[in-house]
């Protein structure tokens, strides 16, 4: 008996070593992009940066090797003030990031936060979207070309796809329009590069799945697929794996999808009461492509949604981890470092890992001793009470409103009282001769001199006898006059 305990002791011992192995999800790093829905997440082909897009409108820079414990981001952007970040993903070469917002222009970044360039808004106006030489409405989605890095895809409300060179953004390479059954426009809400660049994917509106070839002709799908899932519901995610020919899809009517593209009449597999509630989740392989991940969204009345794995020959659900108080929205399983990213709608983004089998990326963070920041420590003004104090040192006593109010309104200063009228003059001002100097000067001369009491006639008389002395200012000016009136008389 007891060696049948050990056996058993044994087997589960087995299973937790195999799951911690196969489910890196043993530890957990949490970083808080904001408060808002993290709607969209990307890594860099060596996992060492970190990118995270937000309903706040703001794209924000993590670097794992850099960051220290306290798992801050080093750089915050706004793409589209006003817009939520729809999708965004690295280049091949992981120096440029693809950002698609709410706004009709797409935008490439460096891994720094640079803006390189942005592509050109069409006109809206014009009835044929063959004819404009951008997206007229909000973009959906955005995917680099796996195979040449200078082209990039772009998926619209407008119901086009678009192919874009970084080499003219002011007009894109070539527009595909998506189309019903009826040959009506149908917004697309999702697009994807198979792994070798041969074909690209969009998911459309209606539930219909189309494939084109990079080459073209791009006048109708290659492969498609019209009820892939319930229509009027969001696709949220396409997914191809490594050998071109699988593809996911992730539903907005609560599903996941398992196709094969040589026979896309019905689905390989199909995963039901997967709840979603965000257009943006999404979904990702395993490194060997073993299992699938995919999250769900919280319903209401609980408190916890689940990240689920499920298994790719079967789709069964062979583990699951909860989380609590929010939705899971973007999951990624990263393939070089082994470890899992979560995005969730309480502006937490979780790094799950394992330290034995998962390498670098938040290992390197909490391997980082933080370092001291001045501006982290926050200084409190209060009051020291000091009853025995001297009295250049004691805190005034509090004094009731409006007993301050009355002492202020006495004080001039505190009041700001205008001056009153002087009695005297003073410090350069006049008093009693009016406001100005010159009503002052005409007072004080009509004061002196009494022009207003004196007669003008006696004022006049008074200078006859020095003129008649005199006749300097009067005498030669009527001299001829008087010799011509004489003469004439």
């Amino acid at each position: 008996d007891d060696d049948d305990d050990d056996d058993e002791n044994m087997e589960a011992e087995d299973d937790v070593d195999n799951t911690d192995e196969r489910f890196p999800v043993t530890h957990e790093v949490t970083l808080q992009h904001g408060s808002k829905v993290v709607s969209t997440i990307a890594l860099d082909t060596a996992g060492a940066r970190l990118v995270t897009g937000s309903y706040d409108y703001e794209v924000r820079f993590w670097d794992f090797a850099a960051m220290d414990s306290g798992m801050q981001s080093f750089r915050m952007i706004t793409p589209h003030d006003g817009h939520q970040v729809q999708s965004l993903q690295y280049s091949i070469t992981g120096d440029m990031i693809l950002v698609a917002t709410g706004n009709a222009k797409a935008k490439v970044y460096d891994r720094d936060g640079i803006e390189l360039l942005e592509c050109i808004k069409g006109d809206q106006y014009l009835a044929d979207m063959a004819m404009t030489k951008g997206h007229v409405s909000l973009l959906h989605g955005a995917a680099w070309h796996p195979k040449d890095r200078e082209q990039f895809l772009t998926c619209s409300e407008d119901g086009t796809l678009r192919i874009w060179t970084l080499d003219d953004p002011h007009r894109q390479k070539q527009v595909i329009k998506a189309r019903t059954k009826q040959g009506r426009r149908i917004p697309v809400n999702s697009c994807c590069f198979t792994r070798d660049g041969q074909y690209f994917a969009g998911a459309c509106q209606d539930g219909s799945i189309h494939l084109w070839k990079s080459k073209g002709p791009y006048i109708r799908p290659s492969i498609s697929q019209p009820a892939a899932h319930r229509n009027g519901s969001e696709t949220t995610c396409l997914l191809f794996g490594y050998d071109c020919q699988t593809l996911v899809s992730r539903g907005g009517d609560d599903t996941m999808k398992l196709w094969d593209i040589r026979q896309f009449k019905t689905p390989v597999h199909v995963a039901e009461d997967l709840y979603n509630l965000y257009p943006t989740t999404s979904c990702s392989f395993s490194p060997d492509e073993k299992m699938i991940i995919t999250g769900t969204s919280l319903k209401k009345g609980e408190s916890d949604s689940t990240l689920q794995f499920f298994d790719r020959n079967t789709f069964d659900r062979v583990f699951q981890i909860g989380v609590e108080n929010a939705s899971v929205v973007c999951s990624l399983w990263h393939p070089r470092i082994n470890q899992i990213i979560v995005s969730c709608s309480n502006g937490e983004v979780k790094v799950l890992y394992n330290p034995k089998y998962s390498a670098r990326g938040a290992k390197l963070s909490l391997a980082n001793v933080r370092r001291f920041n001045p501006q982290d420590v926050v200084h409190i003004n209060k009051d020291i009470i000091t009853p025995y104090s001297l009295p250049m040192y004691r805190t005034p006593r509090l004094m009731p409103t409006k007993r301050k109010l009355a002492i202020d309104r006495s004080d001039p200063v505190k009041s700001r009282k205008p001056d009153p009228p002087l009695e005297r003059g003073k410090q350069g001002r006049t008093s009693g001769g009016g406001q100005s100097l010159a009503a002052y000067m005409v007072k004080q001369m009509a004061v002196k001199k009494r022009i207003d009491r004196d007669d003008p006639r006696e004022v006049l008389l008074k200078h006859a006898d020095a003129a008649a002395a005199d006749p300097y200012w009067f005498g030669p000016a009527y001299a001829k006059y008087v010799v011509w009136l004489a003469s004439w008389c």
